[in-house]
């Protein structure tokens, strides 16, 4: 049997037998890589920086080619804005991140990605020819079954980059230790609100004016033990809310208000 892995200790976690070292590409046959998957873009915008993308690849073909993929109708700035992000994923290493189909499917479903599918399993569906393009583009891995697929964490660094082009719009402040609810200076033209896998404890007593909201996860917040009552009211657009393991024991009555706009819930281990 042959494994294939980057890291050592995955190797010998699996107690194999022969280590065989396959060398990363050189600088030259990056940077070509890297040429050859970005030849319909304006190289010539993106050649000063190429370099610099391509020494943070540290020689992986793969990373070389799901960047550009994932960034190739981005204009120059996008690209500048996610060397750091790529930089901090590198030193860290490249995981996977796993996906579930159900989870996707709520929050596609709630954005109105899917069409107009009248049941659930057209949406499933209709989700499942997205991704098998997004699969065949390798910007997405699919999973040992169909239940899930699974991202580089390359690829979530480059998406979080673009969501963060508008600032205002899309708010992702992902496992950053955050004990209390973020100020939003334009909480009005806020779209998407993401807190997940952070420390919150509380959320503002007055109901925060997100008028635009359409998405708000709160997800792994164990520590948010109560959410107030008329929370929710100020957040008429609300389509996909997400609470699934944190600490509450009850719903605020203000979800009620959401009867007309809200399309997915989660509360699991909630």
């Amino acid at each position: 049997m042959l494994i294939t892995s980057r890291r050592l200790d995955v190797c010998n976690s699996m107690k194999t037998t022969k280590n065989i070292d396959i060398k990363v590409l050189s600088k030259n046959d990056s940077l070509e890589l890297f040429r050859q998957e970005v030849s319909d873009v304006d190289s010539d915008a993106l050649h000063e920086m190429s370099e610099k993308i391509v020494n943070e690849c540290g020689g992986l073909p793969l990373a070389i080619v799901t960047l550009v993929r994932t960034l190739r109708k981005e204009d120059k700035d996008v690209w500048t804005d996610v060397i750091p992000q790529l930089r901090k994923s590198m030193y860290e290493g490249m995981d996977i991140t796993t996906v579930t189909m159900d989870i996707l499917v709520g929050y596609t479903m709630g954005e109105d990605l899917l069409g107009d599918g009248e049941s659930f399993r057209e949406a499933r569906e209709n989700l499942r020819i997205i991704l098998n393009s997004l699969v065949s583009s390798g910007l997405l891995l699919k999973g040992d079954d169909e239940r899930y697929v699974m991202m580089h964490d390359i690829v979530r660094d480059a998406a979080i980059s673009i969501s963060r082009e508008n600032r205002n719009e899309s708010i992702m402040s992902v496992g950053l230790g955050l004990q209390k609810w973020p100020k939003l200076k334009e909480a009005g033209k806020c779209l998407r609100l993401s807190l997940m896998s952070n420390n919150i404890c509380e959320v503002p007593a007055d109901k925060p004016e997100c008028s635009q909201l359409v998405t708000l996860s709160l997800v792994s917040n164990r520590s948010l033990e109560d959410i107030p009552d008329g929370f929710f009211e100020g957040m008429k657009c609300l389509a996909t809310l997400d609470l699934s393991d944190i600490g509450i024991s009850s719903l605020p009555q203000s979800l009620s208000s959401l009867k007309n706009c809200l399309r997915s819930l989660y509360l699991g281990n909630c």
